[in-house]
């Protein structure tokens, strides 16, 4: 049956209709109106119009001469999230030239974005994001430095005037260590043990002479 079937009024043999009747068919053809323009409700939901508004949430530096780009694309009709868009980050130097452009990957689905930009050389860079569907573009300054490493200043040399220094002279002082000096004897002493001496010798003498002369005797 057709959906002009269920809504037609539908006529009695008498050629009136039905309170009834008229009542619930005009319900279901509501009913089926509303049904297939439900299966159009996503395709009209993700029908945007305008441009995209670029927010940058993060510059991080995760290298020498690298910056790592957090980006969130919205339109800007509605401000929903940019889910499909094509975004890129492209490096500007003070002179105009510009670095090959890096495509950030989608990291979620509330239209955030993420990349890496390599730099060629440090200064006063600018760095533009580019998006397509919705239309945008943004760009902000980049300041790149580099770290350096003195060196230490380098050692100078007197140059030679072809005189021969003088020897160096060493004195080593020498403590001598003197032994201790005997005290002489005294004079006296020397001259009683002299007499001590001289006295038992011509004791000893006299006895010998006692005793060869007892010997004689007998």
């Amino acid at each position: 049956m057709s959906h002009a079937g269920i809504c037609a009024p539908s006529w009695g043999t008498n050629g009136t209709v039905s309170a009834t009747q008229y009542v619930m068919k005009r319900l279901a053809c509501v009913l089926l109106c509303l049904i297939a323009s439900m299966a159009f409700l996503p395709a009209i939901a993700d029908a945007h119009e305008g441009k995209a508004i670029i927010n940058v949430e993060s510059s991080e530096e995760t290298g020498e001469l690298e910056r790592t780009y957090r980006v969130r694309i919205v339109w800007d009709n509605d401000l929903h999230a940019a889910k499909d868009a094509t975004v890129t980050a492209t490096g500007v130097s003070p002179n105009g030239s510009t670095t090959t452009p890096v495509v950030l990957s989608a990291v979620d689905a509330d239209g955030r974005y993420e990349g890496t930009l390599t730099y060629p050389s440090p200064g006063a860079w600018t760095v533009r994001f580019t998006v397509v569907t919705p239309p945008g573009t943004l760009e902000q300054p980049e300041m790149l430095t580099t770290t350096t490493t003195s060196a230490p200043p380098p050692t100078t040399t007197a140059p030679s005037t072809g005189e021969v220094a003088a020897p160096t002279t060493t004195t080593v002082t020498s403590t001598a260590v003197s032994e201790p000096e005997t005290e002489p004897l005294p004079s006296n002493t020397v001259a009683g043990t002299v007499i001590l001496i001289v006295s038992v010798v011509t004791v000893l003498v006299g006895f010998a002479v006692v005793l060869r002369r007892g010997k004689r005797n007998t």
